[in-house]
């Protein structure tokens, strides 16, 4: 299977080679080598008229994982000049290319000095720092790459954090996102049997009382309603019908004591349940343990 990897990715070489200099070039396949031989091949970039005098269009490649598009945010970004840096705004959103399922274009004026980034507006609707596109650390591969077109990008500031700049007026640039910083939207699962294994700190009490709550569709966040059952390695199981779009936590103690969660999710929000129903967690420390710390 490899070696018929290694002819593809060869047969495309070849192609490009052939394609004329008039013609815009088929962006190559990246194969995901995950242990599944897949085969990903990217949508090619689509042909965009070039916008006229003093104007640029940024067209956008994006990832998996994006549901409510992109805005644009930058140094002298607005018609007068002057700068936008505020996602929150969304006052320069991307629209869709139409006849693709990937790609998302925005006009804007070509003003000198301009610098631009690109931000997901995430599943609640919202646009921050945190969902725009993706580091590029030296020595790492980039998360955002110019396929086509004028333009620079410099990640000289903030750890890799990316500016596109030196665009050109009346020109297309066609840049590819990989990843976004952190994921705007997460797939959420279908209704069904959902089992859970969680392994819990050492220092948890035997006869610990260990449960599930969450976004269950019957006594929903009611500690002690789905209890898991202690095996002999120290972890605790259970099987139980959740609906979609299943949120949850790990609770340690019953109704009515000083019961608790596992620490990392009162930090960092709800454990989302996977696509397959089928959890397999760690607590790494839980908030309290009841008669034991408080």
């Amino acid at each position: 299977m490899k070696a018929n990897k290694f002819m593809l990715v060869a047969l495309f070489a070849g192609a490009l080679a052939m394609v004329s200099c008039d013609e815009k070039p088929v962006n190559p396949p990246i194969i995901d080598d995950g242990g599944d031989d897949t085969e990903v091949v990217l949508e090619e970039a689509p042909a965009l008229e070039a916008p006229g005098a003093g104007k640029v269009t940024i067209a956008v490649r994006a990832p998996k994982g994006t549901c409510n598009g992109l805005v644009a945010v930058g140094a002298a970004t607005n018609e007068d000049g002057t700068d936008d840096w505020n996602p929150g705004a969304k006052s320069k959103p991307f629209a869709k290319v139409e006849g693709t399922e990937t790609w998302h274009q925005i006009t804007l004026p070509a003003n000198p000095g301009m610098a631009v980034k690109v931000i997901a507006i995430n599943e609640q609707g919202n646009a921050d720092w945190g969902t725009q596109w993706g580091m590029n650390v030296e020595g790492e591969d980039p998360n955002v790459i110019i396929i086509e077109g004028d333009g620079a990008l410099d990640n000289s500031e903030n750890n890799g954090e990316v500016k596109l700049k030196e665009l050109s007026e009346n020109t297309v640039v066609y840049v590819d996102v990989v990843a976004w910083k952190s994921e705007p939207c997460v797939p959420k699962n279908e209704a069904g049997k959902a089992t859970f294994v969680v392994t819990v700190p050492a220092e948890t009490p035997a006869t610990a009382m260990v449960s599930v709550t969450g976004s269950f569709t019957d006594n929903a966040w009611t500690p002690g309603a789905y209890t898991l059952t202690r095996q002999e390695n120290g972890t605790y199981t259970g099987e139980f019908e959740v609906p979609a779009a299943f949120e949850y936590k790990y609770i340690i103690g019953a109704e009515g004591t000083d019961w608790s969660w596992d620490y990392e999710e009162v930090v960092s929000g709800n454990r989302q349940m996977v696509l397959d129903l089928k959890a397999n967690d760690t607590v790494e420390a839980w908030k309290a343990i009841p008669g034991v710390t408080e």
